[in-house]
């Protein structure tokens, strides 16, 4: 058998069009309360990158960027100290193989391979 759920007292006379209106007002207002929270958090992760964006590209052209952007098939570093990708560290090591780079962390030693396309 299955569980039977209890009937709530109905506060005033309420008919069940009311409590079901009241039940949707309430859900709405969570549903609201959840998407702002969600909106502001947004905000700053796109303040958080819009900054990180500004602060790796005020040293080179925006014509610079825009013909990189462009020509897909070139590969630039645009940055104009190399870094690690996990730790954002300059400190590394670069082994210069035909057809590849090896960029080493000294840090935290991850390898990251570069190949070329010739």
């Amino acid at each position: 058998m299955g569980r039977k759920h209890k009937d709530f007292p109905r506060e005033a006379g309420e008919s069940g069009e009311v409590r079901k209106l009241k039940d949707t007002i309430r859900r709405l207002v969570s549903d609201n309360k959840k998407l702002v929270a969600e909106n502001q958090n947004l905000k700053a992760a796109f303040q958080k990158t819009t900054n990180f964006i500004q602060s790796k590209f005020d040293k080179i052209p925006v014509q610079e960027v825009l013909d990189l952007i462009k020509d897909k098939k070139k590969k630039k570093i645009l940055t104009l100290d190399p870094e690690c990708v996990k730790c954002h560290s300059t400190d590394l090591n670069i082994l210069v193989v035909p057809g590849k780079e090896i960029h080493i962390c000294k840090n935290c030693n991850h390898r990251e391979i570069n190949v070329f396309d010739t």
